[in-house]
């Protein structure tokens, strides 16, 4: 049989498939026994096995086609599908994107400060001090408005918490509806337990009050005052910035505390500096905030009065000034800077000494230092190192100085 013959079917199954194979094979056998028949001899014997051969050969590589082709269309329309889903998917993406821009853009805008936060607490303790109220009942309000404005709070109360650590009811202020929270509530055991503030996102799942976080208004001693339990808020606040920024404030609340459980006259003479290094130590440490501590020491005596105006006045609504005296007599201001940096101390003092005073710059009648809080392993080492550096003989007639105001304040 000429091998030529199995060309036809097996081309036409390779190309078209099983049934162009098969009838191609068929057409040739056909062919191929009418030869035979014409003339008998003429091909090689045995023509029916070679027939066969001829149809098994197109049938064999038309099916082998077929099985190809119905991979391929499979493959095909899987593609077609991953196509349209990653378009569906590039488009919600960019829509995602954009919308995300926009957010971060809202959120950017609307960012509470936590050095007009603190400023705006310090304006408010002048008038706490001033109007000689119980801790909590005269400023229970005021001190959640401060936390809802800054947090952006829907709902929330404050509790007193009494010196045996028991959360009192009912709420001594509120903002909004909130029910009443439970003495039970894991978030607050939680509280009182650690003192840090404790939320839902920390691995506490919220309890039948809906309870988000637990702020505590805790001292630089660990005494808590009052708790603040928040149920309701923007979910775009629902996040680390806004509750560190909260317990950053709820501590500086617990210290307006305090100094309101004092008496009176300890009252007016304010805060001492070592209670004030505790605080912006633990928010260094707790928080990651910087502080800086500059003393400023006059030693022209000449211009005694003016640098001493000078290093009192120049301020700013945060800044905490102290004065005294080292055994020599000359005044020593110490001040204490927070959220500034070690860049930002530097350049601060570097202004200080430049300015004129009786004609002359005041870096020839001063001698300055810079410390960082966060370099020292705890507030009573630096106030230890303060005292040896600038050779204060004690801190105990330490006075506090008034915050200047911004029309006082010369930096």
């Amino acid at each position: 049989m000429i091998p030529l013959l199995f060309l036809p079917p097996l081309m036409l199954g390779l190309r078209y498939g099983s049934r162009e194979g098969s009838v191609g094979a068929i057409l040739t056998a056909a062919a191929l026994a009418w030869v035979s028949h014409l003339q008998p001899g003429g091909l090689a014997a045995q023509v029916g096995i070679q027939i066969v051969g001829l149809v098994l050969t197109g049938m064999i590589a038309g099916e082998a086609r077929d099985i190809w082709a119905r991979r391929l269309a499979r493959l095909s329309q899987q593609a077609r599908y991953h196509q349209a889903r990653l378009e569906q998917f590039t488009a919600a993406y960019q829509l995602l994107k954009v919308s995300h821009t926009q957010l971060e853009q809202r959120l950017v805008g609307a960012e509470p400060s936590l050095r007009s936060a603190l400023e705006l607490l310090k304006l408010r303790e002048k008038r706490f001090l001033l109007d000689q109220h119980l801790p909590l009942s005269g400023t229970a309000q005021e001190l959640i408005t401060i936390l809802a404005e800054q947090g952006n709070l829907y709902t929330a109360a404050i509790y007193e918490v009494n010196a045996r650590g028991l959360v009192q009811t009912p709420a001594a202020a509120r903002v909004g509806d909130p029910p009443e929270l439970s003495v039970f509530n894991p978030l607050l055991r939680e509280t009182l337990k650690t003192g840090l503030l404790t939320s839902a996102n920390m691995g506490y799942e919220a309890s039948h009050e809906h309870v988000i976080a637990v702020v505590p208004l805790v001292d630089s001693s660990g005494r808590i005052h009052a708790v603040v339990s928040i149920n309701d808020m923007p979910f775009d606040r629902v996040n680390n910035d806004t509750f560190s920024l909260m317990a950053v404030l709820g501590k500086h609340m617990g210290d307006i505390l305090a100094r309101l459980t004092r008496s009176a006259a300890d009252a007016r003479d304010g805060m001492d500096l070592q209670t004030s290094l505790q605080r912006h130590w633990v928010d260094v440490n707790a928080y990651g905030l910087h502080v800086a501590v500059i003393s400023c020491k006059v030693v022209d005596t000449a211009r005694r009065e003016a640098l001493l105006a000078l290093c009192s006045a120049s301020g700013r609504g945060l800044d905490e000034s102290w004065l005294c005296e080292d055994t020599t007599n000359r005044p020593v201001v110490i001040k204490v800077l927070p959220l500034t940096d070690q860049e930002g101390a530097t350049a601060y003092i570097a202004r200080l000494q430049k300015a004129r005073v009786d004609g002359a710059p005041a870096r020839n009648g001063l001698v300055t230092n810079l410390w960082l809080l966060g370099q020292h392993s705890d507030a009573g080492k630096l106030l230890a190192e303060i005292q040896s550096t600038c050779e204060i003989a004690s801190f105990s007639s330490t006075v506090e100085l008034t915050a200047p105001t911004a029309q006082e304040a010369v930096l």
